[in-house]
């Protein structure tokens, strides 16, 4: 396979206590990176709150708003595939909108709890991704890997050929498609019919 794999199962996060960690909502994704330094699609995004102290429905005692919140991570994967380097954790800043790298994992660990924030982290570049799915025709072209599936012509991120967009990651044709052959400027494919696609697959017209 392609790629990173990502993580089977999706870790458990709950608040705490005994961090520096300030009121709110918390988005929270993993990945794995492999020898070859390929990123995994994150799992899904979770979202855990930090509540203010006092506030109505407060699940845990003792969080001020000075900050003194954490993450408890549990039921992370004991073992990895023998590519696997690390495990990378990402968290965003409170009430923020995208996850950052917060940790990296060099071995196994079932359990890990966040007390601080690096609001200078890697973007997690891989969330909302998947694997590229297998196909009957596989072929590289202008920096994308490209996977024929039956009706279906799905295309990797650019230059990250394990990965795809699982909403705007492909072509749908009406009829399964029986050739696809790249060539300098674009990509000759026969499907209901024969198409030439001409430049970037994401701004190419039949």
């Amino acid at each position: 396979p392609l790629g990173a794999a990502p993580l089977a199962r999706v870790p458990v996060v709950t608040a705490t206590t005994g961090g520096a960690l300030l009121p709110g909502v918390y988005q929270i994704c993993f990945a794995f990176i492999n020898d070859g330094r390929e990123i995994s699609p994150t799992t899904p995004t979770l979202y855990v709150t930090i509540p203010d102290a006092g506030s109505s429905g407060a699940s845990v005692t003792g969080v001020t708003p000075g900050g003194t919140g954490a993450l408890a991570i549990t039921e992370l994967p004991s073992t990895w595939s023998a590519d696997v380097d690390r495990l990378l954790i990402y968290v965003s800043a409170p009430n923020g909108t995208v996850p950052l790298l917060q940790h990296q994992l060099v071995d196994p660990a079932t359990s890990f709890t966040l007390t601080t924030l690096n609001l200078g982290g890697m973007h997690a570049m891989t969330q909302h991704r998947i694997p590229l799915p297998p196909g009957q025709i596989l072929r590289w072209h202008s920096g994308r890997l490209y996977s024929v599936v039956g009706n279906f012509l799905w295309f990797s991120e650019v230059y990250s050929p394990a990965i795809c967009d699982p909403v705007n990651g492909y072509v749908q044709f009406n009829e399964p498609i029986t050739v696809f052959e790249p060539c300098d400027s674009g990509v000759y494919l026969v499907a209901d019919g024969a198409y030439w696609l001409e430049g970037d697959i994401t701004q190419a017209e039949a």
